[in-house]
């Protein structure tokens, strides 16, 4: 494999994930209100197997303080259908599904957790092992959603490292991730036959 070629793919995917990881700021926290707001459009290619029943949606904002916090989470304080609204959209022959309301959200060690969840029917749709090789992204729409200042969730003071897709704690992996790794993984196998 060309070494300029794995060069171009890995800046084009950290100029991609540096666009989406902006677009997502903070404000307030602490002893206030800490207020999420998304600016643009997130959308994260979903690559792999959903879970059954597929209808928890966990997103996690990767290293976003600077200093472990303590595990403070509690459900926005803003209607879901006034906030941060999330769906999955599948291939254009197939219905996308919206999420319909939110979990808990806050501060896991180094990460902010934002957690979905959609109705029991589209969680059998999510997980239909007939529906796992179609095309599909999750999908975060502009808003903003409050966290009462109860909760004494401390608003990060970093910028986004990467985001992470998990379905019922179980990782799925965007396509830049399994890319890079296969391309990493070519490499490795051409460097061994040399």
């Amino acid at each position: 494999m060309n070494p300029k070629l794995i060069l171009l793919v890995a800046i084009l995917a950290i100029s991609s994930a540096l666009e989406t990881h902006a677009a997502v700021t903070f404000s307030g926290g602490g002893p206030g209100n800490l207020v999420v707001t998304v600016t643009s459009e997130l959308r994260i290619p979903v690559v792999g197997t959903i879970q059954s029943p597929g209808t928890v949606f966990t997103v996690v904002l990767k290293d976003v303080y600077s200093a472990a916090q303590p595990a403070n989470s509690g459900i926005p304080s803003t209607a879901y259908a006034s906030g941060i609204a999330a769906k999955m959209e599948r291939s254009p022959s197939l219905a996308t599904l919206n999420a319909s309301s939110y979990g808990t959200w806050g501060s896991s060690s180094r990460d902010f957790v934002m957690i979905f969840t959609f109705n029991a029917f589209f969680g059998s749709q999510l997980s239909n092992p007939s529906l796992q090789n179609i095309d599909r992204v999750f999908v975060i729409s502009p808003g903003t959603i409050t966290l009462p200042s109860t909760y004494g969730i401390q608003a990060p003071d970093q910028a986004v490292s990467s985001i992470q897709l998990y379905s019922f704690g179980n990782l799925i992996p965007e396509p830049g991730t399994a890319l890079l790794g296969a391309l990493g993984s070519l490499f490795l196998m051409r460097r061994r036959r040399s």
